[in-house]
């Protein structure tokens, strides 16, 4: 019989760090990819100015929606864990995480090739907003304790 071992605090902090860390990577390079081939060549799409307005005000309503409802999940589920042992609190913690970084990274994504196809530099304004975000969202000790309500014996396991 196998026995599955579960990650201790510590390494569940890690490997959150280890995704976010790989996350902001991946989108620096595509950013700065992109912003030299604009630069460069010009936006892919060949569209009229109100046409890349348009489609700049739908990456703007799409990204908002992205944000807010990244956050309103994670805290969702940051106040379902009271009861719970500090490992599983943890591991909902980490699943609810890994998915607000996805969607603050659909949202840069999105906001990067709203950018490669229109050109409109607001959109690196705007995309570099939600990057900020991202940014703030990384997994620390004192984050994870104010957002689980950690009490002291559980906060000097993850530390």
């Amino acid at each position: 019989m196998t026995q599955i071992n579960t990650p201790s605090a510590k390494e569940i902090l890690r490997s959150l760090r280890i995704i976010h860390l790989a996350m902001m990577v991946g989108i620096i390079i595509f950013f700065l990819v992109s912003f030299v081939l604009v630069q460069t060549v010009g936006p892919f799409g060949k569209l009229e100015k109100l046409a890349g307005q348009t489609v700049f005000i739908g990456f703007l309503v799409m990204a908002a929606l992205l944000v807010v409802l990244s956050y309103s999940l994670h805290n969702r589920k940051c106040q379902s864990v009271a009861n719970l042992s500090l490992s599983e609190k943890l591991q909902v913690y980490r699943n609810s995480m890994i998915l607000k970084f996805a969607m603050l990274e659909g949202s840069v994504f999105l906001g990067i090739s709203t950018y490669l196809l229109v050109g409109i530099t607001s959109v690196i304004a705007a995309t570099a907003m939600i990057l900020l975000l991202l940014l703030l969202n990384r997994p620390a000790v004192n984050h994870i304790a104010d957002e689980l309500r950690l009490n002291p014996d559980e906060l000097s396991e993850l530390e």
